[in-house]
């Protein structure tokens, strides 16, 4: 076996070192190589594109938390600095609103049912105009369990021995004529089951005007 000369030896180990140990690449193998290296960045940069079309165009309860708090960020700083304060609170209470659903948003309303303020004058005249209606509603064999007004909303339980058309009058029963905006701003029903016998159950909700059933 022929022995390499010193200076080739030597000269060989730098090569080696200099490139971390790697074989140095033929000039077609560092074609490819390099070819890989700049599909791979514009992947990543594909990536990041897409994902800046997720924080402006996706629907925000599709949204995870960074890609919300971004799509935010973004907003703002487009708003004029005067609105950025009531533009935060509306898109907070939309994502809010989006991601509350089933036992979760049924909950978020009775607690804030419970916490809110009484107004008994407001209470009289809304349950005065509301719950006969109500009544009238229901189809033959249902039943109010509950119905009390606060200061901003009314919360009444109803039973109706059928879903359907009948249900759904009720749970509109007091917003549905056009003088009823002078009084109420809308209803909403926040639960709705039907129990083995056929019957409804449904807790409904209505807002005074001025107010919503928007969730902040």
């Amino acid at each position: 076996m022929k022995r390499l000369a010193p200076s080739v030896a030597l000269l060989a180990l730098a090569a080696c070192s200099s490139s971390g140990g790697k074989v140095p690449l033929a000039p077609g193998e560092r074609f490819l190589s390099d070819r890989i290296e700049a599909l791979e960045a514009d992947i990543a940069q594909l990536h990041a594109e897409m994902e800046e079309l997720r924080v402006d165009y996706a629907p925000i309860e599709e949204m995870s938390e960074a890609e919300f708090e971004r799509h935010l960020e973004k907003r703002l700083a487009k708003a004029p600095a005067d609105a950025r304060p009531a533009l935060e609170k509306e898109l907070r209470a939309k994502r809010k609103a989006a991601t509350l659903s089933g036992k979760a948003l049924v909950a978020y309303w009775e607690e804030r049912f419970t916490n809110e303020a009484d107004d008994p004058a407001w209470a009289k005249v809304a349950e005065t105009a509301c719950k006969p209606r109500l009544e009238k509603a229901l189809s033959p064999g249902g039943k109010i369990h509950a119905f009390e007004c606060k200061k901003e909303r009314c919360r009444t339980e109803i039973e109706l021995t059928a879903d359907g058309p009948a249900a759904d009058a009720a749970v509109t029963a007091c917003t549905s004529e056009p003088t009823d905006a002078e009084t109420f701003a809308e209803s909403a029903t926040m639960s709705r089951i039907t129990g083995s016998n056929g019957h409804v159950r449904a807790i409904v909700y209505i807002a005074r005007k001025g107010y919503s059933m928007a969730v902040e």
